[in-house]
């Protein structure tokens, strides 16, 4: 599976700042995973294009750049902030290649929100968790999805943040 994870890519003071910004700041809307069905599952999510990409954007944009990602074919921005009993759908990304960052700046695995990923849309997923600072680098065309959080995630936390960056 064409999947490489990357743990600490953002350090941990950043991440503190954009969690605070993430949840005190940044408007949400409710979204879908892209599908045109009524029926679909909404969440808290944002889409920006690259001409609207502001200080959060650009900051991650430059920690790319600066690790030596060509981040120039990058057109938009998913932000998502999953909360228990959010129910995305699998669904392919557009471009080659997707890059999600995981934003909280405390996580604990038993909370749950894990991402899964599957190369054909029937078979056994692999589950990528949260890890504060994570990055997942991965073949736009994998079926993929966020979870919820479960139970166990305090109510001070308002959702498990990610972004990801789209070609």
């Amino acid at each position: 599976m064409d999947l490489r994870v990357i743990d600490d890519f953002i350090p941990q003071p950043s991440l503190v700042n954009l969690e605070n910004f993430l949840t005190r700041k940044m408007p949400w809307y409710f979204s879908t995973d892209g599908q045109s069905d009524s029926k679909q599952p909404l969440s808290l999510g944002t889409i920006r294009e690259r001409e609207d990409f502001g200080v959060v954007e650009n900051y991650l944009l430059n920690i790319l750049n600066h690790r030596g990602i060509n981040t120039s074919f990058i057109r938009r921005s998913i932000h998502n902030c999953f909360r228990r009993l959010d129910k995305p759908a699998y669904h392919q990304d557009p471009g080659e290649v997707s890059y999600m960052f995981y934003l909280n700046s405390v996580w604990k695995r038993h909370w749950g929100a894990h991402t899964k990923f599957k190369s054909k849309k029937y078979h056994l997923s692999t589950k990528v968790y949260p890890k504060p600072g994570r990055l997942v680098i991965f073949n736009s065309k994998l079926w993929h999805k966020g979870t919820s959080p479960n139970f166990l995630m305090p109510s001070y936390i308002a959702g498990r943040f990610s972004i990801v960056f789209q070609g």
